[in-house]
């Protein structure tokens, strides 16, 4: 049986483009929105082309909440920014870029613009705030919904 690939880059920083680049199995920045993400994997295959090595797949994490009530979507968008601010040491701004609280239809748009920006998996943190039958079956939908 083959090893799994074990070195997978986490970050966004310069240097560890450059080491997913040379030596990377996968790219996963975290705490990344979708614009950031283009240009970070514009960086990401220079990197790669100069060591003549295959652009590593790039996988992002996105926290998200689906099926929140609609009087209750600000106060959840506030508690995932604030989930990520405390868990990342990022400012609120950055964090607001980075998650999704919404319907599907909402969520699958937003999704489509991390595929856009390079992103081949997307890792969905979260799910929906009622039961665990709807945290799977919303995330589904969204994904059913994502035009890729």
């Amino acid at each position: 049986m083959a090893a799994p690939p074990l070195f997978v880059a986490g970050g966004a920083e310069d240097a560890v483009l450059r080491q997913a680049g040379a030596f990377g199995v996968s790219w996963f920045p975290a705490v990344i929105s979708p614009a950031q993400l283009a240009g970070r994997v514009r960086r990401l295959r220079r990197y790669a082309d100069e060591t003549g090595r295959p652009v590593p797949p790039v996988t992002v994490a996105v926290p998200i909440q689906l099926g929140v009530p609609a009087g209750e979507v600000a106060d959840a968008r506030d508690a995932l920014v604030r989930t990520v601010v405390e868990a990342y040491g990022v400012d609120p701004d950055q964090a607001a870029g980075v998650g999704i609280v919404g319907t599907p239809e909402q969520a699958a748009e937003r999704l489509a613009a991390f595929v856009e920006a390079g992103a081949d998996r997307i890792v969905l943190s979260g799910g929906s705030a009622k039961d665990w039958r709807t945290g799977h079956e919303l995330p589904a939908l969204t994904a059913s919904l994502l035009k890729t």
